[in-house]
């Protein structure tokens, strides 16, 4: 898929010499080697998210509450320790 992609003048230069080290007319596999490296690093973080939205509705109102009561109370104490 092609798309417009906004760089800063040193990250051009830097990838086209790059490009240019690696043999390569362009650095469009450059950048889709540093997606996939970027979306490898953090898809633990999408498991994260989809383990919180899987516990939605796992605690009552009630328990909320209190829980949020108590993260209050921990935040101002840690604030005046």
């Amino acid at each position: 898929m092609r798309t417009t992609v906004q760089l800063r003048d040193d990250q051009h230069r830097r990838l086209a010499a790059l490009a240019v080290a690696r043999g390569e007319k362009g650095f469009s596999t450059i950048l889709q080697d540093a997606v996939d490296r970027y979306l490898d690093e953090f898809s633990d973080d999408d498991a994260f998210a989809r383990d919180m939205l899987d516990a939605y509705g796992m605690i009552d109102d009630e328990q909320a509450v209190e829980m949020k009561a108590d993260i209050q109370l921990r935040r101002r104490q840690w604030r005046t320790d």
